[in-house]
């Protein structure tokens, strides 16, 4: 009787069945994920999955090391430094106070304590701090079904990070959210792959591309996109739209006069183009009795006697002068989705009066 050939999933399974005494690797029968280093695994052969193993087993000895001696360290921490670091975290205040003089001698005058340096509750005590906030999250979520929201931004230097915000989904409460990186990491040995159930998040192409990545390994997963995101892409549309408008915005802002669009904040330079809307011939006598001959300021008043502006910020107030406080409200945690709905058709209702080729566009 002729060999039957084994499935590609099946060879997949049997390589790392060897070495899942607890689980290290995990496939859908397509790729392979290592659960230690939190990263897929080139499985076009056996002989890849036998080469991570061999770091992995370099990894676990290097943990060891580490965890001795951290145990020999903590022994030696002081409680007082250990409570200080944890409430400067939950107080949101940043350990680089610390470097105050004043900040230091009046906490040493009232606690009678020695201070630490912030470079010593960094490097000593904040990762206990954070493990226990992780150990305490994960606690919570235990065995609870819950969502994940995921956005991206930049941290100080400009690098793109991810945060992952994470809450219980609860019908009788209010979930309380909880900002991580690292799935894997947060729950460590608990099982949790069939209690994820919603992601919600931008409709960024790869945000969905992101999603349909998880699904291999979540498959009670579902995918939302935000809808306050959703709205201020409307408005984005709008300024495309008014380009004589766009103009006048960045010359204000040159000349630094209020109100100011914030780029991080939805809705803010369409709340500037309805005050520039109802302030507009005020605003202009201002500009116009200006003497000074500043190349923003001779920008300004070219731009202010176009009468296209004039349109423009005509057509932003009279439909969708509303968008601002619905994307507001919309961020209320707590909004039945009654009155979500609501929201969102009161502003369909808006777009659909909206004429010519910009009512089409929008």
């Amino acid at each position: 009787m002729p060999k039957v050939a084994q499935s590609f999933s099946s060879k997949l399974r049997w390589w790392i069945a060897f070495y899942n005494i607890k689980e290290v690797f995990t496939t859908d029968g397509t790729v392979v994920y290592c659960n230690v280093c939190f990263k897929h695994v080139g499985s076009d052969r056996k002989s890849q999955i036998d080469a991570h193993s061999s770091h992995i087993a370099s990894l676990q000895r290097n943990k060891i090391s580490k965890q001795q001696l951290l145990t020999n360290l903590s022994s030696t921490k002081d409680s007082y430094f250990q409570d200080m670091c944890s409430a400067f975290i939950r107080a949101d205040i940043p350990l680089s106070k610390l470097n105050c003089d004043a900040f230091r001698q009046f906490l040493e005058k009232y606690t009678g304590k020695k201070t630490p340096n912030e470079s010593t509750l960094r490097k000593t005590y904040l990762p206990d701090a954070f493990n226990d906030i992780m150990k305490r999250i994960a606690l919570e979520l235990k065995g609870k079904y819950f969502y994940i929201v995921v956005d991206e931004t930049t941290d100080s230097p400009g690098c793109y990070i991810a945060n992952l915000l994470i809450g219980e989904l609860n019908l009788n409460a209010s979930t309380k959210p909880f900002i991580n990186d690292n799935l894997k990491r947060l729950f460590e040995e608990y099982r949790f792959e069939d209690k994820l159930l919603l992601m919600t998040s931008d409709a960024a192409p790869y945000m969905v591309k992101a999603f349909k990545f998880l699904q291999i390994f979540y498959s009670n997963i579902i995918h939302v996109t935000c809808i306050v995101h959703g709205l201020n892409r409307i408005a984005e549309k709008v300024r495309e739209l008014s380009p004589a408008e766009v103009e006048v915005y960045r010359s204000i802002m040159n000349a630094r006069l209020p109100p100011n669009p914030v780029v991080t904040r939805w809705g803010t330079w369409l709340q500037a183009a309805i005050f520039y809307s109802d302030n507009f011939i005020k605003f202009k006598v201002v500009v116009q009795n200006l003497e000074e001959d500043a190349a923003s300021v001779t920008k300004v008043k070219a731009l202010l006697s176009e009468t296209a502006i004039v349109k423009e910020l005509a057509f932003i107030e009279s439909y969708i002068e509303s968008l601002p406080d619905i994307m507001e409200a919309l961020e209320i945690r707590g909004m039945t989705l009654k009155d979500q709905l609501e929201k969102l058709s009161f502003v369909e209702e808006k777009l659909e009066i909206v004429p010519g080729k910009e009512g089409k566009v929008l």
